[in-house]
């Protein structure tokens, strides 16, 4: 029983023979074969069909068909590695359990450069060219099966350059890319033409580690994740015209965990600029209506440099759907981001939870009309991050953060310095005129921050506000309460327990006509006072 065997493309060049002469063959058993398409069609399931160095130094190559086409079990291989093989057709292959494809170039033309349906396909050291003649091709189309590829670039593709899609729409597709360059990819009419510009995966479950996706096009961003769990591991994702992944969901629960990346430069439109997951098409920035899954979504150890949303979160906007949708976000750092409307950073609708993570230096160029660093609805816990030089601009406020009514707000240690609002919390505004939530602040400092209601907190009214252990330091407001403005409101039935807890709470060089606290409606007990 034969388990292997090789079929290698030779280049029988002689010393004193003319160029037109130079045809390379390929020998199988005695016989030779003058195409790769030969030399395919006479392997069997398991063979290695080798390309040698020989042959891309003959001065005329065969010329293959318009594509290649896999049906059984094979490796195509060269010898002399993908940056010095001239380009090979499109290679097609459908029902095929094992395609492996090593230092090859292969160019798009009518076809995708690679196009597999339910195939396990791997690959290695490999460059995709664009088609020459306008065709609206990508490099990679995978419906169903396993993909797996390493070592490899996908560059100045008209459309989509990789896609992974599911055709029934039921199983899942499995794909891993390591080690990647898509860029440059759907730039003509790049925010009509094609969906992503970079990436699209239609029900997946994707692992991508090492990959960068630079100067993408795409109306819905770089890469597309819908209905896909993905890890995304040292993605480096920048200068993409519209957000760097898109992310949206049907069907099913999922994940996106994306960990020690970098997002610098993308957006400028009203998606987020670094990652958009929007499933709730009653939140501001609209979506995709017919989400039904969760979405769990962790961020970590990951950077966030000057990246810009017309409306909301410049870096991560989230409106989670489903049962135990949340967003996490630890060990990361947000610098220079912009959103024209709400959360210079983030903007979270629904759970989000916030760990040892700095932001600095948000809306530099426009800032956002309020939550200069966060806005945020739903339940939210922050610990142990730092906020510094955030604006807030419009009437709802919140220099650094601001929470919409009838929100929970937990926040442990880390500080707040440098945030202003004109109107409203220098650092954090809770809720509306109208309605207040629940605000829970434990071991904060607070450091010159400027508004003119509640230098450092607005609280709404009808909510519940518990401070404990802070310090408030050179904050100021031009109307009322330097440090804490409390709109106030009677206890019902809604809110049954105190207005406001303070325990530990200082001020010092807090200045407004209001004083370092200024309370309106009404307090219950000795917790309204400083201790």
């Amino acid at each position: 029983m034969r388990t292997f065997r090789r079929t290698s493309l030779a280049c029988l060049l002689a010393l004193g023979v003319s160029s037109a002469a130079s045809a390379a063959t390929l020998t199988v058993d005695g016989v030779s074969y003058a195409t790769v398409s030969d030399a395919i069609a006479a392997s069997a399931a398991g063979d290695t069909v080798q390309i040698d160095s020989s042959w891309y130094s003959a001065q005329v190559q065969p010329v293959d068909p318009v594509n290649l086409t896999v049906t059984h079990a094979l490796t195509l291989a060269s010898t002399a590695g993908a940056t010095a093989t001239p380009a090979l057709p499109p290679i097609t292959a459908s029902g095929v359990d094992g395609l492996t494809l090593i230092g090859l170039t292969i160019q798009a033309n009518l076809s995708h450069a690679v196009d597999v349906f339910d195939t396990t396909l791997v690959g290695n050291d490999l460059i995709f060219l664009p088609p020459t003649g306008g065709e609206l091709t990508g490099a990679l189309r995978a419906s169903e099966g396993t993909t797996d590829l390493s070592d490899f670039t996908a560059n100045g593709f008209e459309v989509t350059a990789i896609e992974v899609v599911a055709a029934d729409r039921l199983a899942p597709t499995t794909v891993s890319l390591t080690d990647c360059e898509v860029s440059n990819n759907a730039n003509i009419d790049p925010l009509s033409r094609t969906v992503n510009g970079a990436i699209r995966m239609w029900l997946a479950n994707a692992t991508v580690e090492r990959c960068t996706l630079n100067a993408n096009g795409g109306s819905l961003g770089a890469m597309g994740l819908v209905a896909t769990s993905a890890d995304l591991t040292d993605v480096v994702v920048t200068n993409n015209s519209t957000t760097g992944i898109e992310f949206a969901n049907i069907l099913r629960d999922v994940t996106l965990n994306v960990t020690n990346g970098d997002f610098t430069n993308n957006g400028g439109t009203p998606l987020s600029g670094g990652i958009h997951v929007d499933g709730t098409p009653e939140q501001p920035s609209g979506g995709f209506a017919y989400i039904t899954g969760s979405v769990v979504m962790v961020v970590d150890g990951t950077d966030f440099t000057g990246n810009r949303s017309l409306e909301y979160g410049g870096d991560v906007f989230f409106a989670g759907a489903g049962f135990g949708a949340s967003l996490t976000v630890r060990n990361a750092t947000f610098m220079e981001s912009e959103a024209l409307i709400g959360g210079g950073a983030i903007g979270c609708y629904g759970t989000c939870d916030i760990e040892t993570s700095q932001f600095s230096s948000a809306g530099l160029v426009i800032p956002p009309q309020y939550g200069g660093f966060l806005d945020l609805a739903g339940t939210t816990t922050v610990i142990d991050s730092s906020f510094d030089g955030g604006i807030a601009t419009g009437d709802l406020g919140g220099g650094a953060i601001h929470a919409w009514e009838d929100s929970v707000l937990n926040i442990v240690g880390g500080s707040l310095s440098n945030n202003s609002a004109d109107v409203r919390g220098g650092g954090i505004a809770m809720g509306s005129t109208l309605l207040g939530g629940l605000l829970d602040i434990q071991g904060m400092l607070f450091t010159q921050l400027d508004a003119s209601y509640g230098g450092g907190i607005y609280a709404g009214p009808y909510g519940i506000t518990a401070l404990a252990d802070l310090t408030m330091t050179d904050l100021t407001s031009s109307e009322l309460g330097g440090g804490v403005y409390v709109q106030g409101g009677p206890i019902d039935a809604t809110y049954p327990t105190d207005a406001l807890s303070l325990t530990n709470v200082t001020t010092d060089n807090t200045t407004s006509s209001g004083g370092g606290l200024m309370f309106l409606g009404m307090m219950y007990g000795p917790q309204a006072a400083f201790f």
